[in-house]
């Protein structure tokens, strides 16, 4: 599809877990579907994503607007951190709920028990559509 409004926006919390790296993998292949926003923690999995993602050829040294396997923008889990760091040359930005807004749909893969929390910080505040795991 070459209409851009026609794309499906998706965001993924947990995109470097089990589940949202097999849905990280996968979308790129769905034409009208795009990686808008991947929220990670900066914690050991993120760490074995990103060199996971190093060892594939397919990836770029930097996380690149037009790569259609990583997001748009990637989001670090974590309320302490309010400036952007760089891990590995990927950058993360700080979570706000205005950058799920940016997404059609939001797929939570994140570590069952963590939903309340953001329930009431984020999701509560969107008006489209949610997937929980």
């Amino acid at each position: 599809m070459s209409n851009d409004s026609s794309i499906i926006k998706v965001g993924i919390r947990g995109m470097a877990g089990s589940l949202g790296t097999s849905i990280h993998h996968v979308l790129p292949r769905q034409k009208d579907m795009s990686l808008a926003l991947g929220v990670v923690r900066d914690d050991s999995t993120f760490k074995r994503f990103l060199r996971r993602r190093k060892s594939l050829t397919d990836y770029p040294d930097q996380l690149a607007q037009s790569d259609s396997h990583m997001p748009r923008t990637l989001a670090l889990d974590d309320e302490r951190v309010s400036a952007s760091i760089s891990r590995d040359g990927v950058t993360l930005v700080p979570m706000e709920t205005s950058l799920l807004s940016s997404c059609d749909i939001v797929l939570d893969c994140a570590t069952p028990g963590t939903f309340r929390a953001w329930n009431a910080n984020h999701y509560s505040k969107l008006d489209h559509t949610l997937v929980v795991s």
